[in-house]
C-alpha cells in the first residue's frame, strides 16, 4: 500500500509536549503527515474530558496533527480492546492513513507483537478462560500476565503492566484481527504515566497535567506547546462542572431497575443488581464507585458502566461498526488538504465536515445523533 498518513489514536486530554514530540517523530523519521483519530466528550477510562472536544483538536491541529478525526461516544469508552478497534477501523475506513503509531513505555515493537499474537490464539485464550473461571477473585488483568510470563517470559508480562504498552498491544492485535494493512510504529513515551515532573523536564503526562491545573499546585504551561488559558475558561471541564454532572448520573441511578438494565453493555451476570444497589445505598456517586470496587471491578471499568447505564448503550449498540466520524480540526498544511481530497475517493465510512454530509446515510446518521446527544446532555447536565 503507497504511503498516506500515520494515525495516532489519542485522547490529547489535554494535548501536550509529548504529543506534539510523538508527532514530529513521526513526521521526521517516516516523512508522514498525521492524523488524529481522538476521543470526544468523554475519554476510555469512562471520565469527562478535560475540554472540549473542538478546543482541545484545535490546539493538535495547530502543532503538528493535520487532520483530527473524531472517535465518536461510545466507542471511545469502550474497553482498551475495543477502544483499540475502533480506533483501527476508522484509521483503515478513513482512506487516509497507510500507518499507526502508538505511544510505549517500552518502545519494543517485536515483543509487543509477540505479546499480541499470543493473545489472539485460540488455545492460550481458553486456556486464559479456564484459569479465570477457577480464580475467579483474581483479577483478569494479573492472570492474564501470569499466564504470558509462562508462555513468553516476564519480560513480555511485564509489557501488560504499562498504560500505553497496554493499548499498543491492542492495537496490534486490531490490526491483526481485522487483516489491516496499517504499518504499526512504536514511539517511546516521553514520560512514564504519572510520573513527577521534577524527573521529566518539559514532559509530563496528562493525568499529571490535569491535577496541577485543577490543584493549582504547579505551573501547567512548561508541559504544554501553548498556554492553558487559550482553551478559554468556558472550554474547560472544570471539577464543579463534573461534579454536576456526576450527581445526576447519580440520581438517575436511584431510579433505574436491574431489569431496565440487563442489555446495557458491561452489565451482565448480575452487575445490573449490583449497580442499582449500590447507587440507592450511597449519598454520592464516589460512594457508590467505593461499593463496587473489587479485584475485578476496577474503577474505570464502573465509570464506564455508569455512563453506559446514564446514556442507554446497548450491548447491540456497542458492537456496531463505526460508520461516521466528523472533522475535528484541520491544519492549514497542504498535506492536510491533500488527506481530505484521498478521503473523498478512498473512504469506506462517513467523513462528516458539516451535518448534511452524515444524513444520506440513516445509520451513520444515527450515531451521530446519539454522539451529539451525550455531549449535549453534558452540558445541560
Amino acid at each position: 500500500m503507497q504511503s498516506k498518513a500515520c494515525a495516532v489514536i489519542c485522547e490529547y486530554n489535554p494535548f501536550h509536549n509529548g504529543h506534539k514530540y510523538q508527532l514530529e517523530y513521526i513526521k521526521k523519521n517516516f516523512g508522514l503527515p498525521c492524523v488524529g483519530i481522538m476521543s470526544g466528550d468523554f475519554v476510555q477510562r469512562g471520565e469527562i474530558a478535560f475540554a472540549d472536544k473542538y478546543a482541545r483538536a484545535k490546539k493538535a491541529a495547530e502543532h503538528g496533527a493535520d487532520v483530527v478525526l473524531e472517535l465518536p461516544f461510545p466507542f471511545c469508552c469502550m474497553t482498551a480492546e475495543k477502544f483499540a478497534e475502533k480506533g483501527v477501523e476508522i484509521a483503515e475506513k478513513s482512506g487516509m492513513c497507510s500507518h499507526l503509531a502508538f505511544g510505549s513505555e517500552s518502545g519494543d515493537l517485536e515483543s509487543i507483537k509477540k505479546t499480541a499474537e499470543l493473545l489472539l490464539d485460540g488455545k492460550f485464550i481458553r486456556e486464559l478462560e479456564k484459569s479465570r473461571k477457577e480464580n475467579p477473585n483474581i483479577s483478569f488483568a494479573s492472570l492474564r500476565s501470569e499466564k504470558i510470563a509462562e508462555k513468553l517470559g516476564e519480560k513480555y508480562a511485564v509489557i501488560l503492566e504499562n498504560p500505553n504498552d497496554i493499548l499498543a498491544v491492542e492495537y496490534v492485535k486490531a490490526i491483526i484481527k481485522t487483516n489491516s494493512k496499517l504499518v504499526p510504529i512504536a514511539v517511546e513515551r516521553t514520560a512514564a504515566h504519572g510520573a513527577d515532573t521534577a524527573a521529566c523536564g518539559i514532559f509530563a503526562s496528562s493525568s499529571y497535567i490535569r491535577r496541577s491545573f485543577y490543584e493549582k499546585t504547579d505551573g501547567v504551561n512548561k508541559y504544554i506547546p501553548y498556554k492553558i488559558t487559550d482553551f478559554g475558561i468556558e472550554n474547560i471541564v472544570s471539577k464543579e462542572k463534573c461534579n454536576r454532572f456526576w450527581k445526576n448520573v447519580h440520581l438517575a441511578l436511584m431510579r433505574e431497575t436491574p431489569e431496565r438494565l440487563k442489555d446495557i453493555c458491561e452489565l451482565s451476570g448480575g452487575l445490573e443488581y449490583a449497580l442499582v444497589n449500590a447507587a440507592k445505598d450511597s449519598k454520592t456517586i464516589d460512594e457508590t464507585v467505593e461499593k463496587l470496587k473489587s479485584k475485578t471491578l476496577t474503577n474505570a471499568k464502573i465509570r464506564r458502566m455508569m455512563l453506559f447505564a446514564f446514556f442507554g448503550v446497548t450491548e447491540e449498540k456497542a458492537r456496531e461498526n463505526v460508520r461516521y466520524t466528523g472533522v475535528l480540526a484541520m491544519s492549514e498544511s497542504e498535506s492536510a488538504a491533500e488527506l481530505m481530497r484521498i478521503a473523498r475517493k478512498e473512504k469506506q465510512i462517513v467523513i462528516a465536515q458539516r451535518v448534511s454530509a452524515v444524513r444520506k446515510d440513516k445509520k451513520a446518521y444515527e450515531q451521530y445523533q446519539f454522539c451529539e446527544n451525550a455531549g449535549k446532555l453534558l452540558k445541560l447536565c
